[in-house]
């Protein structure tokens, strides 16, 4: 619809039926929108922005950790406590023992001979 349309429809609705009103009744319905518009315009710019965050704290991320290892029947599983998903861990994502060991050990420095 064209914008003028619309402004001469809006005028046009209101200008039919505020005539049958008195002035008094005009002035305080005129009013009493202007009061409910205000107050759902502090509502919204007060409201809203909490609204928001407590909506993308809840459904965001999850606040706790969900993935955690278990060994079950001699073979390892990442299981997500949040969804209940099962996955099986490969071996070659597990450092072995040597591997452990080997990266805890501090370099050993090396004797220089003199010269």
């Amino acid at each position: 619809m064209d914008e003028e349309k619309v402004t001469k429809t809006a005028s046009g609705f209101l200008g039919s039926v505020l005539p049958f009103l008195p002035k008094e009744m005009r002035y305080a319905i005129g009013g009493i929108l202007v009061f409910f518009l205000f107050q759902m315009m502090v509502y919204g710019l007060v409201y809203l922005p909490k609204a928001m965050k407590d909506f993308s704290e809840q459904f965001g991320k999850p606040t706790e950790k969900c993935w955690a290892l278990q060994k079950i029947d001699e073979k390892i599983f990442k299981v997500n406590s949040c969804t209940g998903e099962v996955v099986l861990f490969k071996e070659s994502q597990v450092p072995s023992t040597e591997e452990k060991d080997a990266s805890n050990k501090a370099p050993q420095p090396t004797a220089k001979s003199g010269g």
